[in-house]
């Protein structure tokens, strides 16, 4: 505890003690996955980690990557907030490519520096692809310099630390070419000492995901996707020149939940904070006789949308009359039609599809509203044009309400949320799923209400982590609202599905005992 209070007293005072555990395990591990829980103060454990391994003289740099709208706001915040006294500088990298290249080459920190944090969005780290002359232009061809990234100065030198944040936007991988990020983070990892991910929903739903975040974190062990693939899963042929993955096979499942505890740091919040209330889900089964069915606020059609929904399933189309008509041509249209109708009964407008009010959702949500006393509410969809067109709604109804999508500006986000989290003012923050799962709190907000979800259940406990944080001890209720007879009830067994195998192979995996062992042995 003593070297954490030399290297960052103002971390060595605040931290948890499992996150203190965190920077124990860390600094010992070298190259690793923190995969805690969406809320546990990943960011405070990655500079408690950087700082306790830091030297005691000399200049270390460290280079954070992070959503775009995390990099002001989140790290290069929490690194003044946390580091200050610690001779630490920090620098954001803002503004077009050339203004980035600028600053970084630009930069000259303060003699007394011992630890220089840049902090870039992820696709700063991109590196075009460049093909020999004499070589047609497939991928198996393509190399990556580093004079052909986007921001050369970035692979000018060796890092002691790159962190990536959200690797779940960045790292995955299988076989096959990498995207320009991927290559870029390839290369980022030859010229690196360490390397930390960090995600609370590293795989998106599919546990051979994990692949590419191991693969990038320590490239000597896991060389080969196939290879490694083989190890737990079952392969069939598709009869041509691939493999497809069938599932785990005997005994895959704990062996790859056993081989991850080496590598990855998990900790749940009811492992850790049990003072803090677990979520509360609302609702009832879709099989009231079944426990093990998807458990949500189960809505009934209106007549209206049942009407629209059973003609396009009939023709494939949405007819307006004179208005026109909308077909469905593929079937990730046909799908996205179908998730949009399960919302709410949509008219033709300049040719584009727009939700209406005719909705048993936004029913529901009038109907709530009305009953909770002025309560703070989060609400999420995964469709702006929902969000915006059920917020015009509720301000018609007297309601005062935010809303933010990838459209919003940052300075108004921020404007937003802390209006929302020390106001009065708003009490309903609607919000795109996407545009807000990640670098936002909402803990002010004791409910959410998700009018729709995807089949990756990451996507929905990103934005659940709004509002159940460590940061607030308060009782979190969540409602999912799910249409009948649509669509919502098959993506729902999908996203349960996926999250049993998830939360097994996370949860199951944490590596605690020994980082806590570490802690209890070196805490003095």
């Amino acid at each position: 505890m003593q070297r954490m209070r030399d290297a960052a007293p103002r971390i060595a005072d605040a931290a948890r003690p499992y996150q203190q555990e965190a920077a124990i395990w860390g600094s010992r591990t070298g190259s690793f996955l923190l995969a805690d829980q969406q809320g546990l103060g990943k960011t405070i454990e990655t500079l408690a980690t950087i700082m306790r391994s830091g030297p005691a003289t000399g200049q270390q740099w460290h280079i954070i990557f992070a959503p775009l709208v995390a990099v002001e706001s989140v790290w290069s915040k929490e690194v003044v907030r946390w580091l200050a006294g610690s001779h630490a500088e920090v620098l954001p990298l803002l503004g077009s490519l050339a203004q980035r290249q600028a600053a970084l080459e630009g930069f000259t920190p303060k003699p007394d520096t011992r630890h220089v944090f840049v902090v870039a969005n992820i696709e700063s780290a991109r590196i075009k692809p460049e093909w020999p002359a004499d070589k047609p232009r497939k991928a198996k061809y393509a190399k990556y310099l580093t004079k052909n990234a986007v921001l050369p100065a970035l692979h000018a030198r060796v890092w002691d630390t790159v962190v990536v944040d959200e690797c779940q936007r960045a790292l995955i991988r299988t076989s096959g070419a990498p995207t320009q990020t991927r290559a870029g983070f390839e290369v980022l990892s030859k010229n690196s000492n360490r390397r930390i991910a960090l995600s609370g929903t590293p795989m998106r739903g599919k546990p051979e995901q994990l692949w590419g975040t191991l693969h990038w974190l320590r490239p000597d062990v896991y060389t080969s996707y196939w290879k490694w693939v083989k190890t737990y899963f079952s392969l069939t042929s598709n009869g041509y020149s691939k493999f497809l993955l069938n599932g785990f096979r005997p005994g895959g499942e704990n062996r790859l939940a056993n081989d991850l505890k080496s590598i990855m740091l998990r900790r749940t919040k009811a492992e850790v904070l049990p003072e803090l209330p677990p979520k509360q889900y609302a609702g009832g089964y879709l099989d009231p006789e079944d426990e093990g069915s998807p458990l949500g606020v189960w809505l009934d059609m209106t007549p209206a949308q049942e009407k629209q929904l059973a003609a396009f399933e009939r023709d494939g189309l949405i007819d307006f009359g004179s208005e026109g008509e909308v077909l469905a041509n593929g079937v990730l249209a046909e799908y996205t039609r179908r998730k949009q109708l399960a919302n709410a009964v949509h008219e033709l407008k300049n040719g584009v599809l727009v939700p209406t009010l005719d909705s048993p959702k936004y029913e529901w949500l009038l109907d709530w509203l009305s009953e909770s006393d002025g309560a703070k509410i989060v609400v999420a969809s995964q469709f702006t044009q929902v969000i915006n067109v059920f917020a015009a709604g509720l301000r018609a109804e007297g309601y005062t309400v935010s809303v933010l999508t990838g459209e919003t500006p940052q300075r108004r986000r921020t404007e937003m949320v802390e209006q929302f989290q020390n106001t009065d003012e708003v009490q309903v923050f609607m919000l795109n799923t996407k545009a807000g799962g990640v670098a936002l709190t909402l803990d002010s907000a004791d409910y959410l209400v998700l009018l729709d979800e995807t089949t990756v259940p990451d996507d929905q406990e990103q934005v659940e982590d709004r509002i159940h944080r460590a940061s607030r001890m308060h009782n979190v209720t969540i409602y999912y609202l799910r249409t009948l007879g649509t669509l919502d009830e098959e993506i729902a067994w999908i996203a349960a599905a996926r999250m049993n195998v998830q939360q097994y192979l996370l949860d199951g995996a944490r590596g605690v005992e020994y980082a806590r062992a570490l802690y209890n042995q070196h805490k003095e």
